[in-house]
């Protein structure tokens, strides 16, 4: 009977051992649960680890086609894609895309980008100081709201296309019922009454959840090149020479932007004489009446304030120089024009003599009309 009773008392020994282990392991665990939670958020007890966090898991979900975990994805279709899908369109974005954050002037507010590319705006909030293991003390912050920007998909293209030319998306060929409004060239815009001039279609085509193929093609079936400046594309395949030798025959009758300059140049001085209105009639073949080129001149010409120029001797015109021509069709072209005026200011009273030179330096845009090139406007170039 005794050994009966040692055997029962081990047994119950042996499961109290095993109870008792049991419940420690759990214990365990639970306490290296609990301090590795502590420690993570002691470790991300300031925005800029709470931020460095977030991205980083953020990307971790987006690269395995679950960003859903995060966000909430919209429903979204387009015509130019074969599946438009959020989610993949996420994770090839972060895929290929440097992913980082800004803070904003808004207190606990970020803004997420690929890139440049705004994605995202995350507002934190603040819960409070927190104490823990006797020892720590730190904030905890939570994610109080995310906004997206992809309610009209993540990629949007806005492009300008001369009007006789085609722009596909993703190999389909946009129709002409989505173009959101016409431009005009803007130094031009007086005469486009007067005169053919390219016009050109703005495209604003939105919806797209995959980075896109955008071409433009002529009516034979040919590329364009497309530039882009910041998120707009353009594309007008205007031909560019460096030199007037360059562009030959793309500018009619041998005519030479120079001589128009060095006119002008020398009219805004009084040196093209006395008669003809101060030399203005010299500068009419190059002139269309009522443009505000025009009236400049004629008002330069017939009120006084010519006859107050300076008392000087013009010495030479020199450096002349044509560059950066543009040619916008058969009857239009654009060119960067420099000529130096230089003279000698007469002495006046106690100032002596004195040389100075003039720099003309403007971009000048033509248009062919009546049988001659006709100076439409000229904006300064910035040195």
């Amino acid at each position: 009977m005794a050994i009966v009773k040692n055997s029962k008392k081990n047994s119950l020994y042996k499961k109290s051992l095993i109870i008792f282990t049991l419940v420690l392991l759990v214990f365990s665990v639970y306490a290296l649960v609990y301090v590795s939670r502590v420690l993570k958020n002691y470790d991300i007890g300031d925005t800029k680890s709470f931020m460095d966090n977030f991205v980083e898991e953020l990307t971790e979900d987006a690269k395995k086609g679950k960003i859903s975990k995060e966000i909430k994805l919209n429903k979204i279709t387009s015509s130019y894609e074969k599946k438009s899908d959020l989610n993949e369109g996420y994770k090839t974005l972060f895929e290929n895309s440097k992913i980082s954050y800004k803070k904003t002037d808004d207190n606990l507010v970020y803004d997420i980008y690929a890139d440049d590319k705004k994605i995202m705006t995350i507002k934190l909030k603040d819960m409070g100081e927190k104490h823990a293991l006797g020892l720590l003390v730190y904030n905890e912050y939570k994610i109080d709201n995310i906004k997206t920007y992809d309610d009209d998909g993540l990629y949007t293209v806005n492009i300008e296309v001369a009007d006789n030319y085609d722009l596909y998306i993703n190999d389909i060929k946009v129709d002409k019922s989505k173009i959101k409004e016409e431009s005009i060239i803007p130094e031009y815009e007086e005469v486009y009454n007067l005169v053919d001039l390219p016009k050109f279609n703005h495209y604003e085509i939105t919806g797209l959840t995959f980075k896109p193929k955008v071409e433009v093609k002529d009516s034979k079936g040919n590329k364009v090149d497309i530039t882009q400046d910041g998120n707009n594309l353009y594309a007008a395949n205007f031909k560019k020479y460096d030199t007037l030798e360059a562009a030959g025959s793309n500018i009619k009758d041998n005519f030479n932007p120079i001589d128009f300059a060095t006119n002008w140049s020398k009219f805004l001085t009084w040196d093209l004489g006395d008669d003809h209105h101060y030399g203005f009639d010299y500068l009419l073949d190059n002139l269309i009446e009522g443009t505000a080129l025009y009236n400049k001149g004629y008002s330069w010409a017939t009120q006084i304030d010519i006859q107050f120029t300076s008392v000087h001797t013009l010495n030479s015109m020199s450096n002349q120089k044509v560059s950066n021509i543009t040619i916008y069709n058969d009857d239009a072209f654009s060119a960067e024009v420099e000529v130096d005026k230089n003279m000698t200011i007469e002495p006046n009273g106690s100032n002596p003599a004195f040389d100075k030179t003039d720099k003309f330096h403007e971009m000048m845009y033509f248009v062919y009309y009546d049988g001659s090139y006709r100076v439409i406007n000229m904006t300064t170039v910035v040195e």
